[in-house]
């Protein structure tokens, strides 16, 4: 029985190899540079250097997700600053090695056919959508490693494999690095809890054992889950002031473009030192009206940000796309030459401004909180659209219906 044992576990660590060496392989012929712009790449590679004490000019960016550039901070204090990019791209393709070695085991356990499985995990691991995720400097690749090691925790809980406590327990370890690597993840607790409970419900148990159960295993995932999340709320408590999830007062992101620009009008609170950049952002960004926008114009608007073109309940434009048509007077405010590698310098010198609006309007970033949270939840950036301008109303515009 044990000589049996041994052959599948070498017949398993073999599979393992055979997926890492692909993995490997593939990522020899891959080649990756830090985008410029404003993809998210240059904001993970400036918060990793930030974190890694390797810069102290960075903003901390609020919205963004801390585990990512945790984890190439980590290897930066490791590897050093100039070899960590080639070790990150050669890491991040074995995770998509262990991501199918996952849905091998999967597809075994659902099938019971070790070649169909095999084959699965083969397909997975040579999927071109797939090579091109994990070939870029993004959260993606550690967020679908994290996900797929959910989802083996969750399917051992379902199916009785092990003990469903150790299993809760990582299920919420696992659930609170997911939330921290990916913030448009933070519904996973409550789509566990309810999980969870269709688990319960199905038990040939009596009401009694079945309550107890619930009531067991629920503050299990919880308490786990929150043990994670909470070291980065602490870490936001010491350095902002504010024990939250998400930083509103670090500069950047949910602040810089989507909290600030989005509640800024005419009645906005702000300090006489920032009337002027108040001003130019007020009067570059009238209100946008697709029926009588420009055509040109508007087509070149949702080509290019048509998730950030919706409206949303309360406030009008995004703050991103009222950053975006700002962004060249802003450049000339400052006098900076307008090319994407000034961008960190830009968002630096506006962080003073960004904040004044935050101190001198606190009431008004409550709700905004809560919807950072769903940062890219919902059709993308999307903050809010006002109350009387629908999307229905867009997409049956003119403007839309004439094909632009």
């Amino acid at each position: 029985m044990i000589y049996f044992k041994q052959i599948k576990i070498n017949r398993n660590m073999l599979i393992l190899c055979s997926y890492l060496l692909i993995g490997i392989v593939i990522s020899l012929f891959v080649e990756v540079k830090i985008l410029q712009g404003r993809t998210d790449a240059p904001h993970y590679n400036n918060l990793a250097k930030n974190y890694a004490g390797i810069t102290d000019d960075n903003i901390d960016i609020g919205q963004t997700s801390p585990l990512y550039p945790l984890f190439i901070a980590l290897l930066i204090k490791t590897v050093g600053v100039s070899n960590y990019l080639p070790v990150l791209l050669r890491l991040q393709f074995v995770f998509l090695a262990l991501v199918s070695y996952i849905m091998y085991i999967l597809a075994y356990k659902s099938f019971r056919n070790k070649i169909l499985a095999y084959v699965f995990g083969i397909l997975i691991l040579l999927n071109p959508q797939f090579i091109h995720i994990h070939a870029q400097y993004n959260s993606e690749p550690l967020g679908i490693l994290l996900a797929s090691i959910y989802g083996l925790l969750l399917f051992r809980f379902v199916t009785n494999t092990g003990s469903k406590i150790w299993n809760v327990l990582f299920l919420g370890l696992i659930s609170g690095l997911l939330i921290l690597c990916r913030y448009n993840l933070i519904f996973i607790p409550f789509i566990t809890a309810i999980i969870i409970l269709v688990e319960v419900i199905r038990t040939k148990d009596g009401l009694n054992r079945k309550l107890l159960y619930f009531f067991m295993w629920t503050p299990i995932y919880l308490l786990s889950v929150f043990f994670i999340f909470n070291f980065w709320c602490l870490r936001n408590l010491n350095n902002f002031g504010d024990y939250t999830l998400f930083n509103m007062k670090g500069g950047g992101g949910a602040v810089s473009r989507n909290a600030v620009l989005t509640i800024l009008n005419e009645k906005t609170k702000i300090s006489p030192e920032y009337q002027q950049l108040k001003d130019i952002i007020i009067n570059v960004n009238k209100p946008f009206e697709p029926d009588i926008e420009n055509r040109k114009e508007g087509r070149q608007f949702l080509s290019q940000y048509w998730p950030e073109s919706l409206y949303n309940f309360k406030y009008g434009q995004t703050g991103y796309m009222r950053y975006l048509r700002a962004e060249q007077e802003l450049y000339k405010y400052f006098g900076i030459e307008d090319v994407s590698s000034n961008h960190p310098l830009l968002s630096l010198k506006l962080t003073p401004f960004y904040k004044d609006i935050y101190m001198n309007n606190r009431s008004e970033f409550m709700p905004l909180r809560i919807l950072s949270a769903f940062y890219t939840l919902t059709p993308s950036n999307i903050k809010v659209i006002d109350k009387y301008k629908s999307v229905g109303r867009l997409l049956n515009s003119k403007f839309v219906q004439s094909g632009y």
